[in-house]
């Protein structure tokens, strides 16, 4: 599906094989916006189907455990546990942009679903991606300490003192409706404000994969705080 060596060296990789062809992404984008009010749902219907529709669950899902066990040396209690968001984000919500943080699974695949045309193509709701800026925590606890440690840069002016002092990062649009799948621990990321043209929302569904401490680490707490 793709080589491992470029994930494992760059920190991300693209999967053109999952992009959502055009008529999928008119029945997600509908259904979605026409049913479900909030910015992120999880495990929805629609996602689902995209999940194994594009066979997710039969290619991808074998493949990067392997390279979770093998080539990252975690164990990983679930090989079933994906955590499925779908997020959907309207100009006027301003508090969506520059939230940086790291994922609590040691995979995520963004895969963009509805990209509105924008007013301002310097903000058009980019993913701001600094690749394996840290290294895999080897527990929980080193997990937190680094959370907390980049938490300062989640702000506009975080994400310029971190391409200041660090790397510079990647900035992915999407307009070419190709996934990308990227280590989620080790990869602090934003996504940029936007302004549509039309008033459309913009659609992406966030697909995770393998949280080594499910029950009691801090992304499960996160979660049961948010309600999800």
């Amino acid at each position: 599906m793709f080589d491992k060596n470029d994930l494992l060296n760059n920190g991300y990789v693209k999967i053109p094989q999952l992009s959502i062809k055009r008529e999928d992404k008119i029945y997600f984008y509908n259904n979605i916006v026409n049913n479900i009010s909030k910015t992120y749902t999880e495990n929805n219907l629609f996602h689902r189907e995209y999940y194994h529709k594009y066979k997710i669950d039969e290619l991808l899902k074998p493949f990067l455990f392997d390279i979770a066990t093998k080539d990252l040396n975690i164990v990983i209690k679930n090989s079933n546990d994906i955590y499925m968001i779908t997020r959907v984000v309207d100009e006027t919500n301003s508090i969506e942009s520059y939230r940086g943080h790291f994922d609590s699974h040691i995979f995520t695949l963004v895969t963009p679903v509805h990209l509105p045309l924008s007013s301002d193509p310097d903000n058009s709701g980019q993913l701001i991606l600094f690749p394996k800026i840290r290294k895999e925590p080897v527990n929980e606890f080193n997990n937190i300490i680094g959370k907390f440690k980049f938490k300062f840069y989640a702000s506009k002016e975080g994400e310029a003192s971190l391409s200041l002092n660090y790397s510079k990062p990647n900035y992915f649009d999407f307009q070419d409706s190709c996934p990308l799948l990227f280590l989620g621990r080790q990869s602090f990321h934003y996504n940029k404000p936007f302004k549509s043209i039309d008033g459309a929302k913009r659609m992406t569904m966030l697909t995770h994969f393998f949280d080594p401490s499910p029950r009691f680490g801090f992304g499960a707490i996160n979660r049961f705080i948010r309600g999800r």
